[in-house]
């Protein structure tokens, strides 16, 4: 050991300072085809490595101007020295240390680059490279062995900055506190790069390694496996990429990231506040460049609900983004969404998530469900576009029943215009779970409804107080559950003779009806019954008036008539009020009225039909 320490101490009189300065500049030299400057002489040193030191160190950009900074500046640069080669005199150096360094990358508007090497070993290695490449049959691999010999050895960062500055996208990226190593023996060799820096208030974790990084910076291919890591995302890719035109990579890749809405916040988009697009996990064949990735054979989940299938994603410069692709679920829950519109957030959240991408989804789920309703075997599509998002409901089933529609909300400066419209056959209202908690007045029975609503405001909230639109439903047969008509003719029996009686409805009572058919004109959140009628054994009922849809309050004339009489008695008139929870039957009287009264309708089936009179 002693010896050794002796060795070492007359390393400074076995090696001059001008072997040492003119070696760093030669070496520099060849490998980067720059000048490298500094301050000082080269001075020995022994910690953390038998090294040479220098001070002040500057690298020069290619096509430098007076404008730009340097590639490269840093106050220490350490050479390690191999031992043995010092001994006998010679300066041979196996490793570059850099300390506190300040890189700075830039992409001209002309499309050049800052780190283009015109000449140098290394660029005439690439060029080498590149003629290997244009040369190889394909389907065969490059012979690298043919390459001249160079030997690179390693290169590690302490403390350094980066500064990325890209004139043709207006991008300007910062690095701090970077650390890495990057270990490249030779030209011919694989390389392996391990790293860790601060980037956009993130500390992120890569690690790389190459079989073939030459072919590759030549505009070849090479395989490659990168592993990336953070608090925000972390991906996994092993396969090859290539420059035979952009950057191209084609493999097996996967990433997670414990919240969407933060990974979109930390690549620059809005990302918002909320509790949903949050879990993230996805993973498949990636294919594809950075400005345009395709995922296929895909297994991705996020809030809960999981899909296959295929994405596209494709990042347009100064444009919007663009998302394609066709997703299957089992269970798509879209419960956490609809709570989002509902929350402090509201649809300024959702939309300027949503408005960062054009979106242009095709969707499938065995179930989909919002709270208690729930579709089977639904097939639609999701879209995003010039603030107009859009669901489709190209076909799901209810039960028995079938349902079409969309759903669409548009995006107008601060206000939002929401609309929907949906198309049921063969529903029974009554066998929706998300109806149970429902009391008071349904039909109960296999049923066509059409619905069609527009509103417009600046909240959720404001949305119910400004609905219109129009309801209808139609039922062959079934019951209406919580009215008894048998009750309410009794009652109008009664007040002919008493004209006091009223009686509160029970829900549980129901009647059997045929010929169900309630039409209802909705204005500002209520409801008005028109043209809406029934039948009940050997009467008819018909009903007009409104209902609120926010309370629930009614306020409906109805009329019972035999279906073959020609008069209408003064008993079979009587008023709901109340509420569909518990209706209030009020029978009505006339004090004047003659004993019998022609009533003229229209055929609510057939509106230019001809009058008819009924009783």
């Amino acid at each position: 050991m002693g010896v050794l320490v002796l060795l070492a101490l007359a390393l400074p009189f076995l090696i001059s300072s001008d072997a040492v300065r003119s070696s760093l500049l030669n070496r520099a030299q060849e490998i980067t085809g720059r000048e490298m400057q500094f301050n000082g002489d080269p001075r020995v040193s022994f910690s953390p490595f038998l090294g040479i030191e220098i001070r002040d160190v500057v690298f020069t950009s290619y096509n430098a101007g007076s404008d730009q900074n340097p590639i490269l500046r840093m106050p220490i640069l350490r050479a390690k020295l191999n031992f043995t080669a010092a001994l006998r005199g010679q300066v041979t150096i196996d490793e570059f240390q850099f300390i506190q360094p300040e890189f700075n990358i830039r992409i001209f508007a002309n499309g050049e680059t800052n780190w283009a090497f015109p000449n140098g070993k290394v660029w005439r290695s690439l060029q080498e490279a590149k003629t290997v490449r244009e040369t190889t049959e394909t389907g065969t691999q490059p012979k690298i062995e043919n390459l001249t010999d160079l030997n690179l050895g390693r290169f590690s960062v302490i403390s350094g900055v980066i500064n990325y500055q890209n004139d043709t996208s207006e991008r300007n990226e910062t690095i701090t506190n970077f650390n890495g190593s990057l270990l490249w023996p030779n030209i011919k060799a694989g390389w392996t790069f391990n790293g860790e820096g601060i980037w956009r208030g993130d500390i992120v974790n890569m690690n790389l390694t190459a079989a073939t990084p030459v072919m590759l910076m030549a505009g070849g291919s090479s395989k490659l496996n990168a592993q990336i890591k953070s608090e925000t995302i972390n991906v996994d890719f092993e396969g090859e990429t290539n420059r035979f035109s952009d950057l191209f990579f084609i493999g097996k890749a996967s990433a997670t990231a414990p919240s969407l809405r933060k990974m979109i916040g930390f690549f620059g988009g809005q990302s918002g506040v909320g509790s949903n697009l949050l879990d993230f996990k996805a993973s498949g064949n990636l294919s594809g460049t950075l400005k345009d990735l395709q995922i296929e054979s895909a297994a991705i989940s996020l809030d809960g609900n999981s899909y296959s299938g295929g994405l596209r994603f494709t990042n347009q410069l100064n444009k919007t983004n663009k998302i394609s692709g066709t997703l299957a679920s089992p269970v798509l829950d879209l419960t956490p969404y609809v709570t989002g519109l509902m929350s402090d957030a509201g649809l300024k959240g959702v939309f300027d998530i949503l408005n960062q991408a054009e979106t242009d989804l095709r969707l499938s789920a065995s179930t989909m469900q919002v709270g208690g309703l729930k579709l089977s075997n639904f097939a639609g599509g999701f879209m995003v576009k010039d603030k107009n998002v859009k669901l489709d409901i190209g076909n799901a089933g209810i039960g028995d029943g079938i349902i079409v529609g969309n759903l669409q909300a548009i995006q107008n400066g601060d206000v939002y215009e929401v609309s929907a419209k949906i198309d049921a056959a063969a529903i029974d209202i009554a066998s929706m779970e998300a109806l149970e908690f429902i009391s008071g007045i349904r039909p109960v029975g296999k049923s066509d409804i059409k619905l069609q609503l527009t509103s417009n405001g600046k909240e959720f909230a404001d949305l119910a107080k400004e609905t219109n639109g129009d309801f209808s439903i139609g039922m062959k047969s079934g019951q209406l559950l919580g009215l008894n008509f048998g009750d309410i003719r009794s009652l109008l029996n009664e007040a002919t003779e008493t004209q006091s009686n009223i009686q509160i409805g029970n829900s549980p009572k129901q009647t059997q009806v045929s010929d169900f058919a309630l039409n209802t004109l909705i204005n500002r959140g209520v409801g008005w019954v028109h043209d809406s009628q029934f039948k009940v054994d050997e009467f008819d009922v018909k009903m007009s008036g409104k209902a609120d849809l926010r309370s629930g309050n009614l306020a409906l004339w109805g009329i019972i008539a035999k279906q073959d009489a020609k008069t209408l008695p003064e008993s079979s008139q009587f008023f709901l009020g109340g509420t569909l929870a518990e209706p209030l039957y009020v029978p009505q009287f006339g004090s004047a009225l003659p004993e019998e009264q022609n009533i003229t309708t229209v055929d609510p089936s057939n509106k230019a039909s001809e009058p008819r009179t009924t009783n």
